[in-house]
């Protein structure tokens, strides 16, 4: 007898029954035993698989709900954050799903599949030539963690590749993931504001600024902040800008005809210069450039280059009339050759030549790259792991010393093309890169398709950071293990926007003879987004 899927209500309720009724015995033996930790503990797993349960054919949304969360739960000693928990819990609830038949698996391989799973295959191929174990168990390398991350991340891709969503939902996906981008950043920002927030927070968090908090209690008091820039800023202006670029034609955004719009670029931007990065100002700006011409809006960025540069002049006339620009500022727009304050272009300047001497010793070292052709991992030696609790602890100076020395050892070159040699040579980099460029491929091509659809704005908002990602990688900011992890997010994301645009169309046009697909309901109800095109 042939069965179909179980419903879905049935399997949710018998689900939260059983983990109550364990919930339940667990709590109690761990009330016996005094143990509270423990309590925490299945607490927070009781919590973690309702919601999973309860989210039904929407269970994939637990990976991007938690994927920017980079923190664990402070108050227990648990070796997960919450990004790994949520896709732990969403790979399990995918097995769930595929084993009682509830969701078929979608094979529709293309270029960009092919280079993930090839990617993650040379990966496998480096950790095999350098094993890497833990300090316990006194192997040569140490510190393999990254694998593991990554090999969580490639579960991720799987999940998410699979899912698919309703019109409401898609509309709605960006506001959602920018939340996802933007909560967290926001915690540890009010506990750098408010160092005393951190002992509130820190115990369901980890992702906050508790060196102040502990600071403030040994000095028996508030600190006072003399940061002259605020980095931290970063992970909300970024990701704020990108929504409007992908909810709106940039264009608009400039306009304070458009006030509600307007006021939220210029909050973003604002941000984005206070955190003193000048990477940044330049993705703000390719954002807003690809985000008109993905709309085939060429002639917009005519005019936006010309409202920046008039921008860029009433700001330095005002900063020589002795309205001083903010340090950070200044810091973040010292590329543009304008009578800075000195230090401003000063510190920007240092930070450059630090780089490019650490560029020239991670290249012409040996001890640092040991394997250019094939690369050297993950992982450090004893003596690489002393080093770097030196930096921790404060030891040495900056230059030539223990932090100089860390940033070499882990390497954080600040350079996409040296950290991919360093960990997977030049054959991984060759894979990188095709991943990079069929990913790049791959975005135009969903662009093209989900035009006019309640999917376009969701599909920019993924596409414009992947599309500006080969130029930040290889000549300005770029990092092995960031571009791989947000090329493996954003391809799954990718997927499940085609999945959706796929269901979407069989509904509108069901074609003849065939009767129309009824629309996909949303677990949430919420007004939907107006089409941005």
């Amino acid at each position: 007898m042939n069965q179909g899927p179980l419903n879905t209500r049935t399997l949710t309720i018998v689900g939260v029954t059983i983990l109550g009724l364990l919930a339940a015995i667990y709590t109690g033996r761990a009330i016996a035993t005094g143990d509270f930790k423990l309590i925490l503990l299945g607490a927070a797993a009781a919590i973690a698989m309702t919601v999973g349960l309860s989210l039904g054919k929407y269970y994939w949304m637990l990976i991007p709900l938690t994927f920017f969360a980079d923190g664990s739960i402070g108050a227990i000693s648990l070796p997960f954050s919450y990004k790994e928990i949520g896709i732990i819990g969403g790979f399990g609830l995918y097995l769930f799903h595929v084993s009682f038949k509830k969701q078929p698996f979608r094979n529709t391989t293309n270029a960009m599949d092919l280079f993930i799973w090839a990617n993650a295959a040379y990966l496998l191929s480096v950790y095999i030539r350098n094993p890497v174990g833990t300090l316990a168990m006194r192997t040569e390398l140490v510190g393999g963690r990254p694998y593991f991350t990554l090999m969580l991340t490639l579960l991720a891709y799987l999940v998410i590749s699979q899912g698919r969503v309703g019109e409401k939902m898609g509309r709605r996906m960006p506001l959602i993931l920018a939340c996802a981008m933007i909560i967290p950043s926001s915690l540890f920002i009010l506990t750098e504001f408010f160092p005393k927030t951190a002992g509130v927070i820190y115990p369901f968090y980890s992702g906050v600024n508790i060196e102040d908090f502990n600071l403030g209690l040994s000095s028996g008091g508030e600190l006072e902040s003399t940061e002259i820039r605020i980095t931290s800023l970063a992970n909300i202006g970024r990701p704020l800008i990108l929504t409007l670029c992908a909810l709106y034609p940039p264009i608009t955004l400039v306009n304070p005809m458009y006030f509600g719009r307007f006021f939220l670029w210029a909050s973003g931007l604002v941000l984005s210069g206070l955190s003193g990065f000048r990477n940044l100002i330049m993705a703000i700006a390719a954002y807003m450039v690809i985000g008109s011409v993905v709309r085939k809006r060429y002639l917009d960025n005519m005019i936006l280059a010309c409202i920046a540069i008039a921008s860029v002049i009433l700001l330095s006339s005002v900063h020589m009339a002795g309205a001083p620009v903010p340090f950070a500022i200044q810091r973040a727009l010292s590329f543009i050759p304008i009578d800075w304050d000195a230090a401003a272009i000063r510190s920007a300047d240092d930070t450059a030549d630090w780089r490019f001497e650490m560029w020239k010793d991670a290249w012409t070292r040996p001890d640092h790259m040991r394997s250019k052709m094939f690369g050297d991992g993950f992982g450090y030696t004893f003596k690489e792991m002393m080093l770097m609790s030196d930096e921790l602890l404060g030891i040495g100076g900056f230059m030539n010393s223990a932090k100089y020395e860390g940033h070499l050892i882990r390497g954080s070159y600040h350079s996409g093309p040296l950290s991919t040699i360093k960990r997977v040579g030049f054959v991984g980099a060759v894979f990188l890169i095709g991943l990079m460029f069929t990913a790049f491929r791959f975005c135009l091509a969903v662009i093209d398709r989900t035009r006019n659809t309640p999917f376009f704005a969701w599909t920019l908002f993924i596409s414009i950071p992947i599309l500006y990602l080969p130029f930040e990688y290889i000549f300005i900011f770029g990092d092995y293990t960031n571009a791989i992890t947000t090329l493996f997010f954003s391809g799954g994301m990718l997927k499940t926007i085609d999945n959706s645009l796929a269901l979407w169309k069989s509904k509108e046009n069901p074609g003849p003879g065939r009767p129309a697909l009824q629309p996909v309901q949303d677990d949430l109800e919420a007004p939907g987004l107006s089409n941005a095109r």
